[in-house]
């Protein structure tokens, strides 16, 4: 599963740009400087989910997770 597929799974939408480029990063503080209505919570949250989830997935037995291959 990809980033791309987590993001539109939750939200119904492709993620922009700047979505996707906060979910390769390692959580840090960061400046979000984008207009009103265009997902800087949905950023966020899922960026530090699509994270957490990546790392843990990454230290459990491929077996156990056959979509993260």
């Amino acid at each position: 599963m990809t980033f791309e597929q987590f993001f539109e799974a939750a939200t119904r939408h492709a993620p922009y740009n700047y979505q996707r480029r906060l979910a390769g990063r390692a959580c840090e503080p960061q400046i979000i400087n984008v207009p009103t209505g265009l997902g800087k919570t949905a950023a966020v949250v899922l960026a530090w989910l699509w994270n957490r989830l990546a790392y843990t997935l990454k230290r459990q037995p491929s077996a156990l997770n056959p979509a993260w291959k």
